[in-house]
């Protein structure tokens, strides 16, 4: 195997680099980062890896609210990336917000935006992105209710929320954490997803795998009531 390897720098000194997120829409090689801390950034490589475009897409400017754990997926007509940070509403202090940036598949900033629905529950962390033909599905972690649970809630291009509340994906004792989201396209007309995710309701970290279901977004409406069915929860041991 020929190793290939890519040193990025941008502006006049090199900064921190770190959190980087990659992803391939048959043509164009995505990938984000976080850079100094407070700054993502978007790059687009050929399958060569020449670099074809490179975009700031976020800046808090402030490194007391710095991003992380970036996550990217192709739409199809560009990338998506979304990210945690601690820039959200000043009232809460060091409360992670979720955040999205859409580029186009020339790397041009589309929007950004904040992903959760705002003023419920404490930080929102762990954001996975699915694309799913038009729009994107986001599931995340959060506090509501003295414990972290799994939702979901799903972003237009234009970085609209698409639906009014986010919906709760999960709903056991104890602690869920690290949500993975795919979509796996429509049948029976309605969009289908797989989601895993870690818990320790048992007592033990266990990975788990579980289905949803929901009714696909009309095409042009804003707030949609979604009914999420799930069957019930396969669980894999985590064991070091």
């Amino acid at each position: 195997l020929d190793a290939l390897s890519l040193e990025i720098t941008h502006g006049p000194v090199t900064r921190d680099g770190k959190w980087p997120a990659v992803a391939y829409d048959g043509v164009n090689i995505g990938m984000s980062w976080v850079s100094g801390d407070t700054s993502v950034r978007s790059i687009l490589f050929d399958e060569n890896l020449v670099v074809r475009s490179e975009e700031l897409v976020y800046d808090s400017k402030n490194a007391d609210v710095p991003a992380q754990q970036p996550r990217m997926t192709a739409t199809g007509k560009g990338f998506i990336t979304v990210w945690e940070d601690l820039a959200g509403d000043p009232t809460f202090f060091e409360q992670e917000w979720i955040r999205s940036a859409f580029v186009s598949g020339e790397n041009e900033l589309l929007s950004t935006s904040v992903v959760q629905e705002v003023g419920v529950g404490s930080s929102a962390n762990w954001p996975s992105p699915a694309w799913a033909g038009s729009h994107a599905a986001v599931a995340y972690y959060q506090n509501r209710g003295m414990k972290f649970q799994l939702f979901f809630t799903r972003m237009s291009p234009e970085g609209k929320r698409l639906d009014g509340v986010d919906f709760l994906m999960t709903d056991v004792e104890g602690d869920v954490r690290y949500p993975a989201l795919v979509y796996l396209g429509q049948s029976d007309q309605q969009d289908k997803y797989r989601v895993a995710w870690v818990d320790n309701h048992t007592g033990q970290q266990q990975v788990y795998l579980r289905n949803l279901v929901c009714e696909p977004l009309p095409a042009k409406k804003v707030q949609h009531k979604v009914q999420i069915r799930s069957i019930p929860a396969t669980s894999f041991d985590w064991r070091d």
